[in-house]
């Protein structure tokens, strides 16, 4: 194991003062122990153990930093509750993975829904939460005095949510590597593939054009990974196309891992509901005329090919279908040569 890499454990009874030190620590620095926290730092074996919930352990080089625990609410749902690190291993990544960490065994315990509560004021938690692709529901007036937020994820389903810009890494990650796994072996050279991928999709590149008003991106989620995403430009014109009011489906990509998943059935559906909120005519994408099994998606949702164009990457020269899908019945698209052409 790496000196950096975070064991994650069930926890051992002998360790339920330093479950619960961790937790006093911050609950005493932000806010004020609620009752419902004293029964769950200080008898957690009723509390969560014995009422079906498990509680996970950080250990870094032999110390352990955090905790999360997952607290039974009701059949198939479950409080992801009391995570905190270490002060001094704050800001360092050790929170996410054990959120992680949480997911994958809620994943394991067959739960359904995980639920949490927290406070707009946290300055790293609620950012963290939206990263891993918990959405915020409305909240119970019940539950805590302190939390004025109430998120939930559902397990074993995808969740696509609107992009933001703090989802930037994560688009980059999912672009350069699902263009490299799809398009990679068309390249002849490689310099021209890398070099690409630098520019199109690094995390500041990416994250400009999240910024950018008429972009629109959805990011799909599944058991608190982002694994695809789907990016629109809201208004883009294109010369084959006699109609003001079209969209383009730029990107829509998927981890390799997740194909087969329909997880871009979700995307493509996302931004055709987009689309159609705009006003927006039609939708039209061009794609890599070798690229069948994308075309053969594509037709699934309607898409018709009306002509073709080319693009310069490097040295060399890449011939792309354009395909559109009407939103409205009329006929609006025209080829180059003026004749519609249908596959």
């Amino acid at each position: 194991m790496n000196e950096d890499e975070l064991n994650i454990r069930d926890w051992i009874p002998e360790e339920k003062s330093l479950f619960r030190e961790l937790n006093m620590g911050w609950l005493m620095h932000y806010f004020s122990i609620e009752p419902i926290d004293e029964f769950v730092l200080f008898d957690p074996e009723k509390a969560i153990i014995e009422q079906g919930g498990v509680i996970l352990m950080g250990e870094l080089n032999g110390e352990i930093v955090g905790t999360v625990a997952l607290r039974k609410q009701s059949p198939g749902i479950f409080e992801l509750t009391k995570m905190t690190i270490r002060e001094d291993r704050r800001g360092q990544g050790y929170g996410e993975r054990l959120c992680l960490g949480a997911i994958k065994k809620a994943c394991d315990m067959r739960i359904q829904k995980l639920v949490l509560y927290s406070h707009s004021k946290l300055p790293e938690a609620i950012p963290l939460y939206h990263k891993l692709g918990f959405r915020e529901v409305p909240k119970e007036d019940d539950v805590y005095a302190r939390c004025d937020i109430k998120m939930e994820m559902e397990i074993d389903r995808p969740m696509i949510i609107p992009a933001k810009p703090l989802h930037a890494p994560l688009l980059s990650q999912i672009g350069g590597s699902s263009f490299a796994d799809a398009f990679g072996m068309h390249f002849i050279s490689k310099p021209d593939l890398l070099n690409y991928l630098d520019a199109t999709y690094s995390s500041s590149r990416i994250a400009a054009s999240l910024c950018k008003p008429n972009n629109v991106f959805f990011l799909a989620y599944l058991n608190g990974l982002a694994i695809g995403f789907i990016k629109l430009k809201k208004r883009s014109l294109n010369k084959l196309i006699d109609e003001e009011k079209q969209t383009e489906l730029q990107k829509i990509y998927v981890l390799t891992p997740y194909h087969g998943m329909k997880i871009a059935n979700e995307l493509m559906n996302s931004g055709l509901r987009m689309a159609e909120s705009l006003g927006s005519k039609l939708v039209w994408l061009d794609v890599i005329i070798e690229n069948k099994k994308a075309i053969r998606f594509y037709h699934k949702f309607g898409f018709k090919r009306i002509g073709h164009h080319e693009f310069q990457i490097g040295s060399q020269l890449f011939h792309y279908h354009v395909m559109i899908k009407q939103l409205h019945e009329n006929n609006i698209c025209r080829s180059i040569n003026g004749e519609l052409q249908q596959q």
